[in-house]
């Protein structure tokens, strides 16, 4: 009867945090690297890394204080990376490099919103490049407390280490 009871309130806790944990968000994170070498480049190596919590689905200009980091950026509050998902030729990133050359790279559809490595693709793109799409969960601040507490409290079932016979003459947990 100890160990069903015992086994019994461990199961309950189990459930409970499961029940009561919110479910984790993804941030998902664009890495690019490319080099300038088409029409009217300067052969500049370029790159960036943007972490935004949502999928780019529509046109997404982006200062360097916006980026993670930024490889022969033009530095600037005005955008120096454009985002632009378009539907007919591929998501596209328009790249102002610090000699204040723009490039072009083109990637296939749905570049922007799929986990994936991507390069620039046909006649349109200017420039090569590549781009890694990933995401990463996040567990929510609540969860991460629920988990502890739930844990705290399996702990303290276990370390328990006998029960105690009340008055009724039945066992008695707490």
């Amino acid at each position: 009867m100890k160990l069903g009871s015992r086994f019994f309130a461990l199961v309950i806790c189990a459930l409970a945090i499961g029940f009561f944990t919110t479910s984790a968000r993804a941030d998902v994170t664009y890495s690019f690297t490319g080099i300038n070498n088409g029409l009217g480049g300067d052969n500049a190596s370029v790159g960036f890394q943007y972490t935004t919590t949502s999928f780019i689905t529509s046109l997404t200009e982006l200062s360097t204080s916006q980026l993670t980091s930024c490889t022969h950026c033009l530095v600037s509050s005005n955008p120096v990376v454009y985002m632009a998902p378009v539907t007919f030729l591929g998501d596209g990133v328009a790249f102002v490099d610090s000699n204040q050359v723009i490039s072009a790279f083109l990637f296939g559809s749905s570049a922007f919103t799929s986990t994936g490595t991507y390069f620039s693709t046909g006649d349109l793109s200017t420039s090569s490049g590549k781009l890694v799409v990933s995401t990463v969960s996040v567990p929510e601040p609540g969860s991460v407390f629920l988990i502890l507490m739930g844990g705290a409290i399996l702990g303290l079932l276990i370390w328990r280490k006998k029960p105690e016979v009340g008055l009724s003459g039945r066992f008695e947990f707490c």
